[in-house]
């Protein structure tokens, strides 16, 4: 009786950790995909011949589901708008 109770405790203690990895990979995804949507975004906008500010705005526009589902996954809105930050100031060098 006490090591079937001691098994579902390890089980319900190890269940929540497992879940939130799975959560924290899939918004490490998320976040690589939007990274690299920006990007290409952002570079195909200044080939096109947009000044640094307008490649900046389409690039935010186009990728703005991948941004969501970042979001979704376990992000803010303020993780997004740092990341975002970073990204212009990476483009400008």
């Amino acid at each position: 009786m006490v090591r079937m109770l001691a098994l579902a405790l390890a089980v319900a203690f190890a269940a929540p950790a497992t879940t939130v990895d799975a959560a924290t990979n899939k918004f490490l995804k998320r976040s690589s995909q939007f990274d690299t949507c920006w990007m290409r975004a952002h570079d195909r906008a200044l080939e096109k011949g947009a000044d640094a500010r307008k490649a900046a705005r389409k690039a935010d526009s186009r990728c703005k589901k991948q941004g969501l589902r970042m979001l979704k996954e376990g992000g803010s809105k303020y993780s997004l708008k740092d990341r975002r930050k970073a990204l212009r100031r990476s483009s400008e060098y």
